[in-house]
């Protein structure tokens, strides 16, 4: 009877042993396949930063100036020349820029950091269409002849407050010309007669305080 409790026991040892090896190749194998797909993403990500360090990357914005017109910039953002670039847009949008541009010329070459401004009209004229976005196409190549296609939507609202500071420096300047225009006034005045009395000083005066209160009403 001891004898068959000592192989009783063997094989019981035998069957934990082999549930405990098939435990460890299990988890051997899921650590082998988290290993792999890593790397595999990896090198996924390291082809990704090589192709964004070695790849052209147009971009097309707007700015405002302080005149109160518009311009959109094109420009290489990226670390590498892009080649033959061709831009598509809706001839509807053609009348809006100046020098009649329609961006129908491809650009052959196009290096880093370099950028084209393009006029447009101003904030207060574009306001006023029956539109608010410009959207145009981009197509260029790398230098491995790789084609790079791109769609930017061009929009201003986001400058009004940059058109209404603009308004205000406008009306700052008119009314110091205004006043520059009073003074000399004053002083035409002043070369007619050699003494001003007290009178015509303090009529001078509410003239001018009558004018200053005349522009805060306005």
């Amino acid at each position: 009877m001891l004898f068959s409790f000592m192989v009783y026991d063997k094989e019981k040892r035998k069957i934990m042993i082999e549930i405990l090896t098939l435990i460890l190749a299990f988890f051997m194998l899921v650590a082998t396949f988290t290993y792999v797909y890593f790397t595999y993403k990896l090198t996924q990500e390291t082809a990704k930063l090589r192709e964004i360090e070695t790849s052209p990357f147009i971009s097309l914005h707007i700015e405002a100036e302080h005149s109160g017109s518009m311009n959109v910039i094109v420009q290489n953002i990226g670390k590498a020349p892009a080649y033959n670039i061709s831009f598509d847009m809706d001839e509807k949008f053609v009348e809006y820029f100046h020098c009649g541009c329609s961006f129908k010329d491809n650009i052959s070459y196009f290096p880093p950091t370099q950028k084209i401004i393009f006029s447009l009209d101003s904030f207060e004229k574009l306001s006023k269409c029956d539109f608010d976005n410009i959207s145009i196409n981009v197509k260029y190549y790398t230098k491995e002849n790789f084609l790079i296609e791109d769609r930017f939507v061009l929009e201003w609202k986001h400058l009004s407050g940059m058109a209404l500071e603009t308004n205000y420096i406008k009306g700052i300047k008119n009314e110091l010309e205004k006043i520059q225009k009073h003074i000399e006034k004053l002083v035409v005045i002043k070369d007619k007669k050699d003494i001003l009395n007290a009178n015509d000083i303090d009529r001078i005066a509410k003239s001018y305080k009558n004018y200053q209160e005349k522009q805060d009403i306005d």
